[in-house]
């Protein structure tokens, strides 16, 4: 298995739907929540986190989602502040995820998407076009927020 490190793969889609070459099939509750709770851990060094930790969103610098909607391998969460989007969490993100090589995360930013993966980022929309490298995707996804509200 390949571990993340600080030059993963930046793999650029321009599909509605990629192809999913995961395991499929059912994805119990205890799976899902297992695989949350540990993105969640992995968000925390790097901010307070939505809605675990209580508080108001204000606060909060990553919002982990915890619904479960399907049986899909991924789970979603969204930036609250331009200050989630940053290198250390990214890598540690990845990391996180080493142990749950079949999963992948969510994110959104202003005009584009991220999934991310332990080994490599997928990334669409204008906002990220272009980007080669992890730094690169960080700041388009940085300058993106300038126009966030």
């Amino acid at each position: 298995m390949k571990m993340a490190n600080s030059s993963p793969a930046i793999v650029y889609y321009d599909a509605e739907c990629i192809p999913d070459d995961r395991p499929r099939g059912p994805v119990s509750s205890e799976q899902f929540f297992t695989v949350r709770e540990a993105i969640v851990e992995g968000c925390r060094r790097h901010g307070l986190v939505g809605p675990d930790d209580g508080g108001t969103h204000e606060n909060f610098v990553y919002w982990v989602i915890d619904d479960q909607y399907n049986d899909e391998r991924y789970q979603y969460l969204e930036l609250c502040k331009p200050s989630a989007m940053n290198k250390a969490w990214l890598l540690d993100l990845m990391k996180t995820l080493e142990e749950f090589p079949d999963w992948g995360v969510g994110v959104s930013v202003e005009r584009g998407y991220m999934l991310v993966f332990y080994d490599r980022l997928m990334i669409n929309g204008p906002a990220l076009k272009g980007a080669a490298t992890i730094d690169e995707v960080i700041e388009k996804a940085l300058y993106s927020f300038r126009f966030w509200k």
